[in-house]
């Protein structure tokens, strides 16, 4: 089973924090603003969907756990 570590980066002047979940340490994963990066080549960049980046978000999250549909819809969908 592969492993997500979830931290925080500070990105801006104001000093507002970005979540990051590495993935594998082969991809990087940035919840707001959608985006799949490859950390060895960042050329290669997948923007997601917004309600596919949520589901991905709360799946990272919870690694293992059973996530229910309504949870991924109400996440997902209703807060797009």
């Amino acid at each position: 089973m592969g492993r997500a570590i979830i931290f925080n980066i500070d990105q801006s002047e104001e000093g507002h924090m970005s979540k990051v979940i590495l993935i594998n340490e082969l991809i990087a994963f940035y919840p707001e603003k959608n985006l799949l990066m490859n950390t060895k080549h960042a050329e290669k960049k997948q923007i997601l969907g917004r309600p596919s980046s949520r589901c991905l978000e709360i799946l990272l999250e919870e690694p293992g756990a059973i996530v229910s549909h309504q949870l991924l819809y109400e996440s997902a969908w209703n807060n797009s």
